[in-house]
């Protein structure tokens, strides 16, 4: 929004790239994906890094278009370069994964570090990953415990259930089931299938473990 107080020449230039760009929510949440795309791409062809962002996006998951990974990299590079932190995570994420390009980790941490440097949670997370991982360097348990903790402080909820299965297994942080149900607990409000169902097998447990042992009547017994 800080566009908006730009003046002159420079307010009319960018208010029209930031029309077409909510003109393309808007169309999406419709479900116009066509109309979207059209919308996106006259958008990010102006400069518009959070268009070409969204322009990336339709093409990794075929919204309005086939999929296509290599015109999904093609914007996403686009809005990395120009700083998009969101757009440097989906590129990283790419990279990570091998989709539409040679699988590389160290690309991968390089756009994720940019992404965390402007503090976007969920590529705290793919760190995380890295480190969890040993992917493109030395498995390093404290580390990631370290990014999953500052991602799952910043509401990610998978980091939340990484959070909470480091807590119950002690790696790289101590063994705490406490804190473990905890996080677990904070993913499963946000909908994480696997905590739900980790919270319940947890409760449960917990809940025959304080059951006070049934006695024996000894005289019906003899």
């Amino acid at each position: 929004m800080k566009r908006l107080y730009l003046l002159g020449a420079l307010l009319v230039g960018f208010w029209g790239v930031q029309a077409g760009t909510l003109e393309g929510e808007m169309a999406a949440k419709r479900g116009d994906y066509k109309l979207a795309l059209e919308e996106f791409v006259r958008a990010a062809s102006n400069g518009d890094a959070e268009a070409a962002n969204y322009v990336g996006w339709m093409y990794l998951a075929g919204r309005g278009v086939p999929t296509n990974y290599g015109e999904a990299l093609r914007w996403y590079r686009l809005a990395a370069q120009a700083g998009h932190r969101v757009a440097q995570n989906n590129l990283g994420h790419m990279y990570r994964t091998g989709l539409g390009v040679t699988r590389d980790f160290g690309e991968a941490r390089r756009l994720f570090e940019k992404s965390v440097e402007q503090g976007y949670p969920e590529a705290k997370a793919n760190l995380a990953l890295l480190y969890c991982n040993g992917e493109g360097v030395p498995k390093d348990l404290a580390l990631c415990a370290k990014w999953n903790r500052e991602a799952a402080n910043d509401g990610n909820a998978q980091a939340q259930f990484a959070m909470a299965v480091l807590s119950i297994g002690g790696a790289g942080i101590p063994k705490d089931e406490v804190e473990a149900l905890w996080w677990a607990e904070k993913a499963a409000a946000q909908g994480h299938a696997g905590a739900r169902t980790w919270v319940r097998i947890m409760q449960k447990e917990s809940q025959a473990n304080s059951s006070p042992n049934p006695s024996v009547n000894t005289d019906s017994a003899r």
